[in-house]
């Protein structure tokens, strides 16, 4: 049998080979992969219904011309059913059908396959001459039948795949869009030029299907660039150098000279080499992408699960403190009055030990303030009522209330008002004295002997800085003292009782002020110097 390389001819072959190639790389891809193992004997079918037609359409003799009308009839009957297995499949790597649901798709098709070979019953005879196209004759009714059975078939994987379509979203929608519009184009062509117009007597167009199987390969690569259907975008890659190879190969086969077969042999075995380790370097390249996606994909899980559990610490931490603020405010408040002797007269014994009880309890209470705040701030919670003050005399009544400890310790605690008369800043009052209280409060505590200046000046901003001649702080240790649990080395010798929380919840109120806080010092045992800087006359 002499082929006919006529146009139509070598579309087919164009349109049947890219399937082919096609199909085989996705197999080559994952060969584990149910629905691309699916594909790839779709792809089969597909490109063995084109080589029936070009058989088909060459063939010089009447058996021959019947045996591949019976080829392309089955292949035709196997497409419908190999697609919807795969509508079934996709986009899972295991095989998830039953026993059942395989026989079921086997055997109407395997019904209709023998029904196509039975001699002289369905397929009866074929005119080679009778016009431009061979004639296939046929019976009427079986033919129907069999036009019924591929258009059902067809019709139940469209549903699947729209059903899945319903179901799914973000990249798999797109995917199986792209699926779609590669199968309905040669889907529609085939039953009307190939199911329907043979029912007429019509075989001019017959065969338009196979060519227009070449729109299924091109619409899902161009689905693979954009929504990487079945994972592999290499096959782009691999394709064009099989491409080069058979251009390499034909050209051997074509030259006319003895020079152009060495040089082309030359340059194929150059071309093989290339494409061989391009093709490598593209499968590592892309794993790697594969496994940092899958890396990064569990970090965002892991870091939205850690987001989940701070949330819930906060919330967790929030509702302890205001359970213990309660209880201890009504011990802090007996404590007082038994102090005061409003329940009669105690021993000097028992009046110090519950003087150092309630000292205590204040620290407690500090420290489930210090807890409370930082939830509020995590949680985004913390609400500041602002308004106008003069922050010079805020920071004379703390010192003044501030005194009294300082000279137990036998420290010089001394304030200096450098501001401007009337300079105003607009924040939250019991904020800002927190702030400013906490600061000459832990001066205090952390000066042993010497002296602890508090000094206040106004210009654009309130600038208030707290000095003492304390344990200082070491160079490296400054810039993490506003973190949260952060104290410097020397601090636990001198104040047992801090959390490390102070400065955090310090610097986040002042920064809530569009406001500045830090800290200087010379180093340890030279003293240290904390800074807050507030804007004057602030607007809300």
């Amino acid at each position: 049998m002499n082929l006919e390389l006529d146009t139509i001819n070598i579309l087919i072959a164009i349109a049947a080979t890219t399937n082919l190639l096609y199909g085989f790389l996705v197999y080559k891809r994952n060969k584990k992969s149910a629905s691309n193992l699916a594909f790839f004997f779709l792809a089969v079918a597909m490109s063995t219904w084109g080589i029936a037609m070009i058989v088909f359409r060459s063939a010089g003799t009447v058996e021959l011309a019947l045996h591949a009308a019976k080829w392309l009839y089955t292949a035709a009957a196997a497409i419908p059913i190999l697609f919807v297995l795969f509508s079934l499949l996709f986009p899972k790597d295991e095989y998830s059908l039953s026993k059942f649901q395989t026989l079921l798709l086997a055997i109407p098709s395997a019904l209709i396959i023998g029904m196509i070979f039975l001699p002289n019953v369905f397929i009866k005879f074929v005119n080679l001459s009778a016009s431009p196209e061979n004639i296939i004759i046929f019976n009427p009714s079986l033919h129907l039948i069999y036009a019924i059975y591929v258009s059902g078939v067809f019709l139940i994987s469209y549903l699947i795949f729209l059903r899945k379509y319903r179901m799914s979203d973000g990249v798999q929608r797109a995917q199986i869009i792209y699926i779609l519009l590669g199968a309905m184009v040669p889907t529609f062509i085939g039953l009307i030029t190939n199911l329907i117009f043979p029912l007429f007597g019509e075989f001019r167009w017959n065969w338009m299907g196979q060519i227009s199987i070449a729109v299924t390969a091109g619409v899902i690569t161009y689905g693979i660039f954009r929504h990487k259907i079945f994972n592999i975008r290499v096959i782009g890659a691999e394709m064009l150098i099989f491409i080069l190879w058979l251009i390499a190969l034909l050209r051997i086969i074509l030259s006319e000279s003895q020079t152009a077969v060495v040089f082309n042999i030359s340059a194929f075995i150059a071309i093989l080499v290339v494409g061989l380790l391009l093709i490598r370097s593209v499968n590592r390249e892309v794993d790697t992408r594969e496994k940092l996606e899958v890396l990064t994909g569990e970090l965002k899980h892991a870091n939205t699960r850690l987001k989940e559990l701070d949330r819930q610490k906060s919330e967790f931490l929030s509702i302890a403190t205001h359970q213990l603020r309660g209880p201890l405010a009504g011990i802090r408040g007996h404590l007082s009055l038994v102090i005061d002797g409003s329940y009669g007269e105690i021993s000097k014994k028992a009046h110090e030990i519950i003087v150092k009880i309630f000292e205590s309890s204040g620290m407690l209470a500090q420290t489930i303030n210090d807890f409370l705040n930082v939830s509020r701030i995590e949680q985004g919670s913390m609400q500041y009522d602002k308004k106008k003050f003069q922050a010079s005399e805020l920071v004379k009544d703390i010192v003044e209330e501030l005194q009294p400890m300082a000279t137990d310790r036998g420290l010089e605690l001394t304030f200096v008002n450098k501001c401007e008369e009337g300079s105003t800043i607009h924040a939250d009052y019991a904020k800002i004295r927190h702030i400013f209280f906490n600061l000459i409060d832990n001066a205090i505590k952390y000066t042993e002997e010497g002296w602890v200046k508090v000094e206040i000046t106004s210009d654009s901003s309130v600038h208030i800085e707290v000095k003492d001649s304390g344990v200082g702080i070491a160079p490296n240790e400054i810039h993490g003292l506003f973190e949260k649990f952060v104290r410097a080395r020397d601090a636990s010798g001198i104040n047992v009782n801090g959390t490390g929380l102070g400065l955090y919840v310090a610097r986040q109120m002042v920064e809530a002020h569009k406001g500045k806080i830090w800290a200087e010092s010379e180093g340890k045992g030279k003293g240290s110097t904390f800074i807050v800087e507030i804007p004057a006359s602030q607007s809300a």
